[in-house]
């Protein structure tokens, strides 16, 4: 539940921080001639991650995620089969997946 967005923001802002860094190597004068330091990077990747981590606390705590058994019934082989599957609140979820890739 929590991977997908964490790992998509985590990888984006990666990229983001990255490229900042190469448009301030080469936008670079002599009048601006300040480093960009790793901390100033880091900033930049935290943030968005806990946006997201925010919302996904916010996600959990109000409909917090709960097992669903699925069954399912071969007839011609007198076989019931029970899987255990993770549901949750897919409103909300997606939502959030929307404010990523806006």
């Amino acid at each position: 539940l929590w991977l997908p967005p964490l790992g998509f923001v985590i990888g984006l802002s990666a990229l983001g921080a990255k490229t900042y860094r190469i448009y301030r190597i080469f936008t670079k004068t002599l009048e601006n001639s300040q480093m960009v330091t790793d901390a100033a990077l880091i900033k930049l990747l935290i943030f968005p991650v806990l946006l997201v981590v925010t919302l996904l606390a916010i996600q959990t705590a109000v409909a917090p995620p709960g097992p669903e058994s699925i069954v399912v019934e071969d007839t011609s082989a007198n076989v019931i089969t029970t899987y255990d599957v993770c549901k949750f609140d897919t409103t909300f979820y997606f939502v959030i997946v929307s404010v990523l890739g806006a």
